[in-house]
């Protein structure tokens, strides 16, 4: 259950007003980027957002005195809340000149799939933008609240939001058009005050780069069948081939390091069809992609000189001479070694 506030007042629960969205009018997108921070020894909640993904973690910024006190916090994700994960505290600017205004970093190892990065605002606020408070209220049970409000003022150090940013918004972000415009660290009577992205990316500079996430994997020619252990190239010959032509253009492929492909048996087509939709939807399992539904197999027809050939896209079989060329096409398959 999530709460949204307009201007710190209470204007309803998210699940009674708009139940699709975890957090009413932003989306999960954001909420997804956002975590509560639990200290040993307090009660009161605190904010995170996650700044990077490396190294199979999330880096997570938050006010230092947040954290002050606890070298090993939790952070409670909102993809998966019943599991809060330890946190590791990096560079807290916890020396007394700062006040409420240090920083941390709360590094946290495996996080939940779900979880990314919010980006930093390319753009300064100004006097009476619209931004959107996030974070765990304190007087809300802890549960994650948003507050929709505008910029009362803002310059290079600090910005000043119309709205009373409780216990429990500290550590969580100023968005503005989805992005953080600035991190909560403090309040004033009937305001809230926080740090603009400049001031964050002063201080992130030589920690950890903004916006970073992992490389996304190249992806593989194949497609394991986990049922039957076959692997499957992805994609089917490009060209109209007969099916001595397919048998040999398996048995001549090599792709990722095999050269033991072969045409497949017509049992062993039909095994990967997809039938959980439509008969004219039909498609292969997993992730095989084909430019034609007709794939030969090698298994030997009703008549001599015929074989039988697959049509995935009505999930039929047909005895076909061998010959037969057009639309034809080859998917070619292995045994793993399990």
């Amino acid at each position: 259950m999530t709460i949204r506030l307009e201007s710190g007042l209470v204007l309803g629960i998210c699940v009674l007003f708009c139940p699709t969205l975890p957090v009413c009018g932003q989306g999960s997108a954001m909420e997804d980027g956002v975590a509560k921070v639990i200290t040993h020894g307090t009660n009161a909640p605190g904010t995170a957002f996650v700044v990077a993904l490396q190294d199979q973690s999330a880096w997570l910024l938050t006010s230092a005195h947040v954290v002050q006190g606890d070298a090993s916090p939790e952070v409670e994700f909102q993809a998966d809340p019943a599991n809060p994960k330890p946190a590791s505290v990096r560079y807290p600017q916890f020396d007394s000149s700062y006040g409420l205004r240090g920083l941390a970093i709360l590094v946290v190892a495996n996080p939940p799939p779900g979880v990314r990065v919010l980006p930093a605002s390319e753009t300064d606020l100004g006097l009476r933008d619209e931004v959107v408070v996030e974070g765990y209220l304190a007087s809300n049970n802890g549960m994650f609240t948003t507050a929709k409000t505008d910029v009362g003022s803002a310059d290079s150090t600090e910005i000043v939001v119309n709205t009373f940013t409780d216990d429990g918004f500290s550590g969580g972000p100023v968005m503005h058009n989805s992005a953080v415009a600035g991190i909560i660290f403090g309040q004033r009577p009937n305001k809230g005050v926080a740090l603009p992205t400049n001031v964050i990316q002063s201080y992130l500079k030589g920690k950890v780069t903004w916006g970073t996430t992992p490389a996304p994997k190249p992806q593989q020619d194949y497609w394991v069948d986990q049922a039957t252990h076959l692997m499957w190239t992805r994609k089917n010959s490009r060209d109209d081939v007969t099916q001595g032509e397919a048998r040999q253009y398996c048995t001549n492929l090599k792709m990722d390091g095999f050269a033991d492909w072969r045409l497949p048996t017509i049992d062993e087509l039909e095994a990967i069809l997809d039938d959980s939709g439509p008969r004219v939807f039909q498609r292969p399992k997993g992730e095989i992609s084909l430019d034609t539904g007709f794939v030969w197999s090698s298994s030997p027809g009703r008549k001599p000189g015929e074989w039988w050939a697959f049509f995935f896209w009505g999930g039929t079989k047909r005895s076909t001479d061998g010959d037969y060329a057009e639309v034809q096409r080859a998917l070619c398959v292995r045994l793993t070694d399990h």
